[in-house]
């Protein structure tokens, strides 16, 4: 924990500063739940900072009035406490700000954005939006936030709807270990790849996709490959512009082949009219 003197222009700054998507004032008595929940919000979206011990506009509408710091460091323990019990931990950095003719002591929290959805210590979710710190309560909007993070991804995601032979029955999976070398039962090469989860022996949406001979019956409109062709030189085609519509569906891998294929043969197909006459594509 760094300790800094301002100046009388970057405190008067200070206590002026709008509060925006990237930085929030809070009074010295504000409770740790308050301080935990603005932190867990700028963790969330793209980092920040918040002063404690300098009211914000609603609370102290003088600006001169707003820096109403501690008398001593003992006095941000509940603060810090409360930032502390952040899950997953906060990569924060902390300093002590003190500034000519101001009375008492700032505390300036940094919070670096992670790849992690940090949660308040009673496992609430929040991200800040513009000058707010907004609760995400519906679960499929955690979903969100973690893909969006890169704190997990849609792959790894399991489906308790669906059954661990959906995984290890298919014909895809048979048709690979045929060529794997060592010869591999397929219930443990699933288990042994992750591909089903090993405690609830759910299958994960990598299995699915790469094995099940029809992912499309259980991950419907989520992993099927369209192609559509329009006849125009517009940049935005109309709908009477469009010439073909095709749909694959299938295990990933040959369903990769079965794409770069139907592509080759439509552009292939495809007569265009150039100086030296009608030739295709």
């Amino acid at each position: 924990m760094t300790r800094k003197t301002l100046s009388a222009g970057d405190a008067a700054a200070m206590v002026t500063r709008d509060e925006d998507h990237f930085f929030d004032r809070k009074a010295l008595g504000a409770s740790g739940r308050t301080v935990q929940k603005v932190a867990v919000a700028l963790a969330n979206a793209d980092g920040g900072e918040v002063a404690i011990g300098i009211a914000d506009d609603g609370d102290e509408p003088i600006p001169d009035n707003r820096w109403r710091g501690a008398a001593k460091v003992e006095d941000f323990n509940g603060h810090l406490q409360a930032i502390s019990e952040i899950r997953p931990p906060l990569a924060a950095e902390y300093s002590l700000l003190e500034a000519p003719s101001r009375s008492g002591i700032v505390l300036l929290v940094r919070v670096d954005k992670r790849s992690d959805v940090h949660q308040t210590a009673d496992g609430s979710v929040y991200v800040r939006k513009g000058a707010q710190s907004l609760p995400l309560k519906d679960p499929q909007r955690i979903l969100e936030l973690q893909f969006a993070k890169g704190a997990s991804s849609f792959e790894d995601q399991v489906l308790p709807a669906a059954a661990t032979e959906e995984v290890s029955e298919g014909k895809e999976l048979r048709k690979f270990l045929a060529e794997y070398s060592p010869k591999s039962d397929p219930l443990e090469f699933a288990l042994n790849q992750n591909l089903v989860d090993r405690r609830t022996w759910e299958p994960r949406v990598a299995g699915i996709l790469l094995f099940n001979d029809s992912p499309v019956a259980i991950l419907p409109r989520k992993c099927s490959v369209k192609i559509v062709r329009y006849e125009t030189k517009e940049d935005d085609p109309e709908r009477d512009q469009l010439k073909s519509i095709v749909t694959l569906e299938g295990p990933l891998y040959p369903l990769i082949h079965d794409t770069v294929a139907k592509v080759t043969e439509t552009m292939s197909s495809v007569a265009i009219w150039s100086t030296t006459g009608l030739r295709t594509l």
